[in-house]
C-alpha cells in the first residue's frame, strides 16, 4: 500500500485499543475499513516521517512487515502501543493490535554532528499475517 506522506503519528495503549471483535482483524481485506474506539497521543515528531509495507509469502502465508520511522526532539518511550498514522489526505491506518505479536518500538539517541540532528531516531516495526489496516476514527 503507497502512503503519500505522513501527517501525524498517534498511539495509544494495547489495553485500549478497541475494534469490537478482534477476530474481524483475521478475515479483513485490503478494501476493509474498520472502527476504532481509542485515545490516541499525539507523537512529537520533527521533520518527515517514513513509512513502508512489504509482503512476502511465507508457508503459503502472506506475511506483512511494516516499518515506521520518524525523529523526535523528546525521549519517548513507546512500548506495548498500536500506532495509527494519518496521512496528508486524511486516511488513518493502524500499526499493530492489542494481539501479539505486539508493533515493536525502538529508539536511539543521535549526537548533533556535522551531518546528523540531535535527538531521537524512532522506529516501530510490525510483522503479521495483515499490514496496514485503515480505520475510522
Amino acid at each position: 500500500m503507497k502512503i503519500p506522506g505522513i501527517y501525524a503519528i498517534y498511539y495509544c495503549n494495547v489495553e485500549d485499543f478497541d475494534i469490537g471483535n478482534t477476530d474481524i482483524i483475521k478475515n479483513i481485506h485490503n478494501s476493509d475499513k474498520i472502527i476504532t474506539s481509542a485515545v490516541w497521543n499525539i507523537v512529537d515528531k520533527v521533520g518527515f516521517p517514513a513509512i513502508s509495507e512489504d509482503m512476502v509469502v511465507q508457508n503459503g502465508q502472506n506475511v506483512y512487515s511494516v516499518d515506521l520511522s520518524w525523529f523526535s526532539l523528546e525521549p519517548v518511550m513507546l512500548s506495548k502501543k498500536v500506532f495509527r498514522i494519518e496521512d496528508v489526505n486524511g486516511r488513518n491506518f493502524i500499526i499493530g493490535t492489542k494481539d501479539k505479536p505486539y508493533a515493536v518500538f525502538s529508539r536511539h539517541f543521535s549526537e548533533a554532528g556535522p551531518t546528523q540532528k540531535k535527538g531521537y531516531e524512532c522506529k516501530v516495526k510490525y510483522k503479521n499475517t495483515h499490514g496496514l489496516i485503515e480505520v475510522i476514527v
